[in-house]
């Protein structure tokens, strides 16, 4: 199972048994919370970069956090576009939609980012 999760457990294990309870218990937690985040949207397992991970995800919550006036202000001056052109004609969850997105694109290796543009076209 756990070569199945990218975890190698005879590193982890040169250390002694404790290090590598401890390693292998990480690495597992480490798994189950890209694989949470995969399921809510993030990708994180194309992101590949935990730490990178668990700031989209915290960025994202701060925006959801936000009253619609700041959220439209925050949308607006990442130059993000407006629905019909119009400043307040976008849903609110347009918008958290498209900041999710496009941190997402900002995140994602070259290779993978070359893979969502002609996914796209």
């Amino acid at each position: 199972e756990c070569k199945d999760k990218g975890l190698q457990p005879i590193q982890a294990c040169a250390d002694g048994e404790e290090q590598c309870r401890n390693a292998l218990m990480q690495g597992l937690l480490l798994h189950e919370r890209m694989k949470v985040w995969d399921d809510k949207g993030y990708q994180a397992r194309r992101i590949g970069n935990p730490d990178s991970v668990i700031q989209a995800v915290e960025r994202y919550e701060h925006f959801s956090h936000l009253d619609d006036a700041e959220l439209e202000t925050t949308y607006l001056a990442a130059g993000l576009p407006q629905g019909g052109g119009r400043a307040g004609s976008m849903r609110r969850e347009d918008m958290l939609r498209n900041m999710k997105t496009v941190m997402i694109w900002e995140l994602l290796p070259l290779k993978e980012l070359l893979k969502e543009c002609e996914s796209q076209c």
